[in-house]
């Protein structure tokens, strides 16, 4: 089966979600015993530290402590969470979801934010928490503040939408693949900050549905609708 998404941390090492679980390998490409949710999965994020595991699962945002307890996760919000296709940690205790909504874990509370969950399709942020990037059926990848979550504007060129977008550790660059209009299988890579449009390649056949980067930035990871993973 194709994975829903996948992401790299040095810490928490590689992520890939299915359907219903988390597959885990270590940086040297050691298997982990798996992370299993309450039922379909959406989105994946690791903390800043690598040691929570952020996972949207049947209507829950629930948070994993793979080194506390594999069995199921310490924290869990239901109370007004409505799901999310992207997740990306602002700092150790706060959440912002692909809908634009800003969640405070320590108490379980949304603070603030919109709600875009059928526009936005995927969310990435920078190492600082500072900016986020989002893409959807809005055709644009934008970027805004995550501390205000208002609009900093759209990355050029104009009318490309995304099904995936990724920030590699030194939050120079913005890789996004999708193409919600059809699917012409490219990948794009923009430069942080400024939003400059440096690189454009076929990655797949069709739509791009998930990419990536390594931790140390030089590698890109994809999945699409005709293979399961490359690596660039």
């Amino acid at each position: 089966d194709r994975p829903r998404e996948l992401t790299w941390h040095p810490s928490a090492g590689l992520l890939v979600l299915e359907a219903d679980r988390v597959e885990r390998w270590s940086a040297t490409g050691e298997a982990r015993p798996p992370l299993t949710g309450g039922g379909f999965a959406f989105a994946i994020a690791p903390s800043p530290d690598g040691r929570r595991i952020a996972l949207d699962s049947a209507g829950t945002l629930a948070i994993y402590e793979p080194e506390r307890r594999l069995d199921g996760p310490t924290a869990q919000i239901r109370d007004g969470w409505t799901g999310a296709y992207g997740l990306v940690w602002r700092d150790a205790d706060h959440l912002i979801a692909s809908d634009g909504s800003l969640w405070e874990l320590s108490t379980g509370r949304r603070l603030a934010g919109r709600r875009e969950r059928d526009r936005i399709r995927a969310i990435a942020g920078t190492p600082d928490g500072r900016v986020v990037v989002t893409g959807g059926h809005s055709h644009t990848v934008d970027a805004w503040d995550a501390r205000t979550l208002i609009d900093i504007g759209p990355l050029e060129p104009a009318g490309v939408g995304a099904f995936s977008v990724a920030i590699p550790a030194d939050g120079t660059r913005v890789a996004a693949g999708g193409e919600v209009r059809g699917g012409d299988g490219k990948i794009r890579i923009w430069e942080l900050p400024g939003g400059r449009l440096v690189e454009t390649f076929r990655a797949h056949c069709g739509e791009v549905h998930f990419v990536g980067f390594s931790p140390d930035g030089r590698w890109l990871a994809s999945s699409g609708s005709d293979e399961p993973l490359r690596i660039w």
